[in-house]
């Protein structure tokens, strides 16, 4: 039995695919959930989840690590990512070397939906274009992925990181900011790292390694 929850990091589900297809026993129980980030957090605490993948940035660290701590979760960060905009491979902006926020926004800002109890400081981007007029929620990575790849007036914000599945569809472009997105993983304090649990992180440092 495994599980991890996830926020909507397409490493994430690569480095959790290539465990699928590596596993051979005759038994077991497998899932991924991308999820809301406090969700994450609860699914962890409660042990439905054996891992969980989120970020924390300059603005937020303060309010996420209390989370952690309230919750008797740990976070050991993996790697460093400056946040970008997700964009059609057909939007204008497609080949430029970087972007400001304040450019993006006569484009739709397709957000992923946080659950409306919970506070600004879960929110999945590290940046977010100030006083935006069009904006789209979704929750559902995959469903993002369509709307923007198929829409160039869209645009959503992330890692930046690009896997082999949805490259040619769309592309990245870093933002002209301050701030950098820590990745890392959580697990409860409670629980140990399972064979299986050590085999999936060593495959999602290798995915962002590669993305």
């Amino acid at each position: 039995r495994f599980f991890v929850s996830s926020q909507h990091y397409p490493f994430a589900v690569e480095a959790f695919s290539r465990l699928v297809s590596e596993i051979n026993d005759r038994q077991y129980v497998l899932g991924i959930r991308e999820n809301e980030t406090v969700r994450i957090l609860d699914e962890v605490s409660s042990g439905n989840s054996d891992l969980g993948v989120i970020y924390m940035c300059q603005s937020t660290e303060k309010f996420i690590r209390h989370a952690l701590r309230v919750r008797g979760i740990t976070f050991t960060p993996m790697k460093s990512m400056v946040p970008g905009v997700y964009i059609s491979v057909n939007h204008p902006f497609a080949r430029r070397k970087s972007v400001r926020l304040e450019e993006m926004r006569d484009f739709a800002f397709v957000s992923f939906s946080q659950d409306e109890q919970a506070s600004s400081w879960f929110a999945e981007e590290a940046v977010v274009v100030e006083r935006q007029e069009k904006v789209i929620h979704i929750s559902e990575r995959g469903t993002v992925e369509t709307v923007v790849s198929l829409n160039p007036n869209t645009y959503a914000i992330g890692t930046g990181a690009l896997v082999p599945t949805i490259r040619g569809q769309l592309t990245s472009v870093p933002i002209l900011c301050q701030e950098k997105m820590l990745i890392g993983w959580i697990k409860s304090q409670k629980a140990e790292l399972t064979p299986i649990a050590q085999r999936y992180l060593k495959l999602l440092n290798e995915a962002m390694i590669n993305c």
